[in-house]
């Protein structure tokens, strides 16, 4: 909402009334209140958070590493510099192997994209199979190459990696 010169003159003209007819009404020993050094910084804090909380909650939705009140050293700017480039490095990294195990994923078979989730969520290679309505042999083959594709080099390291992808945990269906 914009005010023209004229209504915010309105506006203001209305309050200075209120206050000036709430001041008639307040107690005296009121008026003359003198905030301590604590109570005064604790007002100064709860006005900045009042006028800067929006902006810094844009700033952070935004992509904001951080946020720095004025007056700011060059130390503080370059500390925050480094701590953004730090961070985006470290994003940029988990984008790359995020998208290196989707195309290992994407390299599996239709049938080993169906083992994978079985036996990540703990069924036993005899149980997996007799969902998959396949021998225990040929699960055992599905999950060799499942292992030897998604570049696993531990059980426990294709679990992790099922993680990573998001791959849900299937269960035994119930009988």
């Amino acid at each position: 909402m914009v005010l023209n010169k004229e209504e915010l003159v309105a506006a203001l003209q209305t309050e200075v009334r209120i206050l000036l007819h709430l001041a008639g009404k307040a107690d005296r020993k009121w008026l003359d209140y003198r905030p301590t050094p604590k109570q005064r910084s604790m007002m100064e804090l709860l006005q900045y958070l009042v006028v800067m909380g929006p902006m810094m909650v844009r700033a952070i939705k935004a992509g904001a590493v951080d946020f720095l009140a004025k007056p700011f050293s060059q130390l503080d700017l370059m500390a925050a510099v480094d701590a953004a480039i730090v961070r985006d490095r470290q994003a940029r990294l988990e984008r790359t192997e995020r998208a290196r195990l989707q195309q290992r994923y994407s390299s599996l078979t239709p049938r080993e994209s169906q083992v994978l989730p079985l036996i990540v969520s703990g069924l036993l290679n005899k149980q997996a199979a007799a969902e998959l309505g396949i021998s225990e042999v040929t699960l055992q083959i599905h999950r060799s190459r499942i292992m030897q594709k998604m570049a696993a080099d531990s059980f426990a390291d294709l679990v992790r990696m099922a993680g990573q992808l998001n791959i849900a945990l299937e269960r035994r269906k119930q009988q």
